[in-house]
């Protein structure tokens, strides 16, 4: 049997939160729950486990920034006093049937204003959301003239897959509208292709150098200043005889790398999606077939194909390269 006497202190999680609170009042402060438990041990003597200085740090952080689940309600609110703030803006919140958040989409009107100024080459990302619900972050910049990065648009999904890409990559569409010689940049994540087919059909998806670069530094474990400036070699070339030469260096120096760029490049590059009006067609160039709910005609397939091999014409220069360096001298050489 413990007996408390009137000198042993219970800290309460109410207690101590009010205590903390102050830590997190400056959004940039950093105060982990290790720091809780040597503050409290080496100034009051009070010892905790490290679960315990977790939920302290929540109820400290819910004091002063009030419980995550409640801003949800304040999003419809947020985004009429952002267009208020900034007229012209473009925003759009999506709710699931039953009134729960699923996507929120924001462009300030400073970004649509300038779009037509900046390279028409678009970079698109995302990032994990590490609060108490999740999600994910969905972004995408663009650069101006002298190589400045601008941020273009936010989207706030419940999770990364082909619908909330879509969904992003339509907003997106809505906001900026189509620029000639357009290109979207991103990592090899599937969603971001299918999302970029089903609603880019007509603008170039190339894939990042600096993402491509790490995959190859994971998969063939070898990284050496020569590889380095091989691969980047390739990426800037603009001729075939310049791509070729690097690429036989990258071959000679790193046995299959060659095929596994080659293969990069030409994945799934022989399906395509076509929109006729608002009806989603399956082309397959290999199989020379044209779907839409079992449907496959010879004309369809035709049509379909000639819009599919104009834009590649189009984009012929995209064709030499397997990435793109963000610079505005590539942009213009491409366009050439």
């Amino acid at each position: 049997m413990v007996v408390r006497t009137s000198d042993q202190r219970h800290a309460t999680s109410s207690a101590i939160g009010e205590y903390i609170k102050s830590k997190y009042i400056n959004l940039k402060t950093v105060y982990k729950p290790d720091d809780i438990l040597r503050d409290m041990r080496d100034d009051h003597g009070i010892k905790m486990s490290y679960s315990k200085a977790y939920r302290l740090k929540v109820v400290a952080q819910e004091m002063v920034r009030g419980k995550p689940d409640d801003f949800f309600s304040l999003i419809p609110s947020y985004l009429y006093m952002l267009m208020v703030a900034n007229p012209s803006s473009f925003v759009k919140l999506e709710l699931k049937d039953d009134n729960i958040f699923l996507y929120v989409f924001m462009v300030l009107n400073a970004s649509i204003k300038e779009w037509e100024f900046y390279i028409p080459v678009i970079l698109v990302d995302d990032t994990f959301l590490t609060l108490a619900y999740g999600g994910k972050l969905l972004t995408t910049c663009a650069q101006d003239g002298n190589g400045k990065i601008f941020p273009l648009a936010f989207c706030i999904v419940d999770s990364e897959n082909d619908e909330s890409w879509e969904w992003f990559m339509k907003r997106i569409r809505d906001a900026f509208q189509m620029r000639s010689d357009m290109c979207i940049v991103s990592d090899r994540h599937e969603n971001i292709k299918n999302a970029a087919i089903a609603v880019f059909l007509e603008v170039s998806h190339a894939l990042c150098t600096f993402y491509l670069f790490n995959n190859i530094k994971r998969k063939f474990k070898k990284l050496t200043k020569q590889l380095r400036e091989s691969f980047y070699g390739a990426a800037k070339a603009y001729t075939t005889e310049a791509f070729d030469y690097y690429m036989k260096q990258l071959d000679n120096m790193c046995r299959g790398l060659k095929t596994y760029l080659q293969a990069v490049s030409n994945s799934n590059d022989n399906v395509k999606t076509i929109y006729d009006h608002t009806t989603k067609f399956i082309v397959n160039l290999k199989e020379r077939t044209c779907t839409h709910v079992g449907d496959s005609t010879l004309m369809k397939f035709l049509a379909h194909a000639m819009a599919i091999y104009t834009q590649k014409i189009k984009s012929r220069s995209l064709e030499i390269l397997f990435a793109v360096v963000h610079k505005k001298k590539t942009i213009l050489k491409t366009s050439d």
